[in-house]
């Protein structure tokens, strides 16, 4: 399913900042400050160190800048009362208020603040733009922004002109591509002469979007990867979840949604962690948006319903209205109509109070101010005056030409119309007698393969049936993930699940063929493990093998079938209560995630985070009439709690695909699984395969099980 992307998501992208507080350089300038004599210096380290707790700390900055606010009135001085005006309304401004934020910018613009203090001036029509902007008042922020503008001339200026030249380029995003990716583009080509890796970070970001919007993904996902290599670069940690949602949206776009929900993930983690809360109502929406891309409609309103309550909560309307559509959307998928039906007349309540028509007018009126500002003088209005009127004059005359040559060139078109028209239709009758030949031959294999059809369905929710539902892993695990794919309609593939006297068997099984043929062998092998541990109550996952293997023999050889027809398998036994895990395994190996730091019999394969990935191989032979090589071998092992099982078959490491049409491998199967296990996502797994797959025809039947222990 392709949606239009939500608007609103994009307007908290396109604003970025550098996040510079430190905890050292905080302490270290209290320390300045109780030493501080005079009140000049008192007042400058005071809205330092609101400015330092800005990002981290807002409550802080603002405790600090009601301080500065009390010194500054103190001291008579206006300027240093505009400047702790400045610093409080900006905390607020961070803690989500921005009403009361624009107030009191307008009562610091209001002071009688000296001609001389033009960078003042500037920034506090800058910051009062900003605020405009997060409450989705676009005409009062353009105001504000050119406003800004027109202050800031001078050289020592430059990154302040960048700045807004940004803001501005954010307004016209909504309005005209071109315009948003000039004002884009003059603000880089400021911070690249300044050597500003951080400005230049933030642009890159912005041009990515914007290609991104022009449907030039190559270019928008570019730009936003250059991006998050500047902020990775200079630490910035808040940034860095910027450009991670950036990158989501770019992904989601082009339909790589398994890495859209990578990239989202990293940015609500990173977010969460600096307890930035726009950020986390951000990637929470972006989450929402991938979900409902993915048709995960269940997932999407979880995810929609946490950020609905974060922007309202802020007061972000221009996010608020289009989450609820979205929500009401997610809610009718899942047949929730009435709780859709409740939030629709909110929607369009609150979407008509931002007044689209009004702010384009006053976005068309302020650019052409803007531009008139840039040129040394104006354009005159007699000269268009005249060149209007010279059109009107020659427009009579144009006319008359093109009437006249569209009448005979439609006199010579008709006659040809006509000759062709009568060959057509002798033609046509001889086409018509064949056509209906065809048609009945087509109807006659049509209604056979829809009784072929019917029949294979039927056997798919008759196979479908037999598979453990995922009530049965709820009960044994504190968490689960089922990736199964048929390659066809039926498939080879299967898994299968039963506890006996608190022990769980767990086993996933590849078939020899897929479809039809592997359903069927597929069905033989469910009712072996079935016979084995239920009625023969066998407890060894090695002897459970090799009664498996003999009671696939003796199916086939009583049937007359082929007794090479088999299959792979992975099986475990696991105590639940002392997290003992007993693998045997033909041919299909077993990979543990673990904190442990050896396993016994086991390889390890990959380390991050105090996390190992181990690999226990499997016997290499298989289940069926294959030549016996012995018993099957087993390993049990002593796990922690949290530990991940990954039992699989060999469909998802060959699938074709990736840039360059090659099978994703084992390797890179392994190293995606634990990736996504460390981050708690791996839902995301089948997203993967598919956009590895992309165009692909499916290569075979695909089955992935991860249990946490």
């Amino acid at each position: 399913m392709k949606r239009k992307t939500p608007l609103f998501l994009l307007i908290g992208l396109l604003s970025w900042s550098a996040v510079i507080g430190q905890t050292a350089a905080t302490d270290s300038l209290k320390l300045e400050l109780n030493k501080a004599k005079g009140v000049e210096q008192k007042l400058g380290l005071l809205n330092v160190i609101s400015a330092e707790f800005l990002e981290a700390s807002p409550d802080s900055a603002l405790i600090y800048a009601e301080k500065q606010l009390v010194l500054a009135k103190k001291s008579k001085s206006v300027v240093a009362e505009v400047k702790a005006l400045a610093s409080k309304a900006a905390a607020i401004a961070r803690n989500g208020n921005d009403s009361l934020a624009i107030r009191i910018y307008k009562d610091a613009l209001s002071k009688n603040i000296p001609a001389s203090q033009v960078r003042l001036k500037a920034d506090l029509n800058k910051q009062l733009g900003r605020a405009h902007y997060h409450l989705a008042a676009y005409d009062s922020a353009l105001v504000a922004f050119f406003n800004a503008l027109s202050l800031l001339n001078g050289d020592s200026l430059k990154t302040t002109r960048a700045e807004v030249l940004n803001s501005i380029g954010n307004v016209f995003y909504f309005i005209n591509m071109p315009e948003s990716l000039k004002y884009y583009q003059q603000s880089l080509e400021i911070h690249q002469s300044m050597d500003n890796l951080d400005g230049i970070a933030s642009q890159l970001g912005n041009l990515g979007l914007i290609y991104i919007k022009m449907k030039d993904f190559e270019k928008g996902i570019d730009y936003s990867e250059k991006s998050l290599s500047y902020y990775k670069q200079l630490g910035h940690e808040r940034s860095i979840a910027r450009s991670e949602v950036n990158l989501a949206h770019a992904y989601k776009a082009v339909n790589k949604s398994g890495q859209a929900l990578v990239h989202a993930h990293e940015a609500l983690r990173i977010t969460q962690k600096l307890n930035d809360a726009r950020g986390i109502a951000t990637a929470t929406i972006m989450l929402g948006n991938i979900y409902f891309e993915l048709e995960d409609f269940g997932a999407a309103t979880r995810f929609y319903e946490l950020g609905l309550k974060m922007v309202q909560d802020l007061g972000m309307r221009s996010y608020e209205w289009e989450t609820m559509y979205y929500l009401a959307q997610s809610y009718e998928k899942l047949g929730l109509d009435d709780k859709a039906l409740a939030l629709y007349p909110s929607v369009i309540n609150l979407k008509d109070s931002i007044n689209r028509e009004e702010m384009q007018s006053m976005l068309a009126e302020k650019n052409a101010q803007y531009q008139s500002l840039e040129k040394e003088g104006q354009i005159s209005l007699l000269t268009a005056e005249a060149a209007v009127a010279e059109l009107e004059l020659r427009k009579g005359e144009t006319y008359l030409l093109a009437a006249a040559i569209i009448t005979f060139l439609l006199g010579i078109v008709s006659l040809v119309v006509f000759f062709f028209y009568r060959v057509r239709t002798r033609a046509n009758v001889a086409l018509e007698r064949k056509n209906s030949e065809i048609s009945k031959q087509k109807q006659e294999i049509e209604e056979k393969n829809l009784h072929i059809t019917d029949s294979i369905r039927y056997a798919e929710r008759l196979q479908a049936a037999i598979l453990p539902k995922g009530e049965m892993f709820e009960k044994h695990f504190s968490k689960h993930t089922i990736l199964y794919k048929p390659k066809d309609i039926v498939s080879g593939d299967f898994y299968w699940m039963e506890e006996r006297n608190g022990i769980v068997f767990l086993a996933t099984a590849d078939c020899t063929g897929h479809g039809v043929p592997g359903a069927m062998v597929s069905m033989v092998g469910f009712q072996g493990l079935n016979k084995a541990v239920l009625e023969e109550k066998l407890t060894s996952p090695a002897v459970i093998l090799q009664r498996l293997s003999d009671y696939v023999e003796e199916s086939f050889e009583k049937s007359g079938g082929s007794v090479k027809d088999g299959m792979d398998i992975c099986l475990v036994a696991i105590n639940t209560k002392n997290r003992s895990v007993t693998y045997a395994g033909a041919h299909n190996a077993l990979w543990i995630l673990t904190s442990k730091e050896e396993l016994p019999n086991a390889n390890l394969r990959e380390e991050e985070n105090g996390k190992r990935m181990f690999e226990i191989k499997a016997d290499r032979r298989s289940i069926g009439g294959f030549m016996d090589a012995g018993s099957f071998t087993e390993t049990t092992l002593e796990l922690n709690e949290g530990d991940c099982l990954f039992l699989f078959s060999d469909g998802f490491a060959d699938q074709f695909g990736g840039p360059e049409g090659k099978k994703i491998g084992s390797k890179r199967m392994r190293e995606t699984a634990r990736e996504m296990a460390l981050s708690n996502n791996l839902a995301a797994l089948g997203a993967i395969f598919q956009d590895w797959k992309g165009e692909e025809e499916q290569v075979d039947d695909v089955t992935v099980i991860s249990v946490t222990l």
